[in-house]
């Protein structure tokens, strides 16, 4: 809840593992895309949303 009482969203902790391991098979597989310096970034990005996702869930006490 933000100071003005407006509630966020929480991602299910099990789905925010599954992205996670989606995220880390996409690092594993960059180097088969055509711009694999991208991909990396991309998958990155991916798994720390998801970690991120993750960690909130566990903060409110949902995972």
């Amino acid at each position: 809840m933000d100071a003005h009482g407006t509630l966020g969203y929480v991602v299910d902790p099990a789905r925010a593992v599954e992205a996670l391991g989606e995220a880390l098979d996409d690092l594993g597989s960059a180097d088969q895309c055509p711009n694999p310096d991208y991909a990396v970034r991309a998958a990155f990005r991916d798994a720390l949303d998801a970690f991120a996702d993750y960690v909130d869930a566990y903060s409110t006490g949902v995972a």
